[in-house]
């Protein structure tokens, strides 16, 4: 379910904790660490992780348009691989 532009301001005002979590998504597209963040999720109660944002500032940074593909690719590919979740 999509989140409203004012939930997500409170979201960002209230920084990163055990449900939340910000990455920030490069040239390179999803980094591995965000699959240990999912699998943590997983573990545990849920959660929701927001790309395209700096954990130190809680800004916006946003997903460079070149990058965009590749992580949605990525990200559909990675839910049906479970060695992505293996130490």
């Amino acid at each position: 379910m999509p989140i409203t532009p004012e939930e997500l301001t409170k979201i960002l005002a209230t920084g990163e904790n055990v449900n939340v979590e910000f990455k920030l998504c490069g040239n390179g597209g999803i980094t591995p660490n965000t699959y240990e963040t999912v699998c943590a999720f997983a573990n545990r109660f849920g959660g929701d992780i927001f790309l395209g944002v700096d954990d130190a500032t809680c800004k916006v940074i946003g997903v460079p348009e070149k990058a965009v593909q590749e992580t949605v690719r990525n990200n559909q590919q990675s839910r049906s691989n479970l060695s992505a979740c293996k130490p």
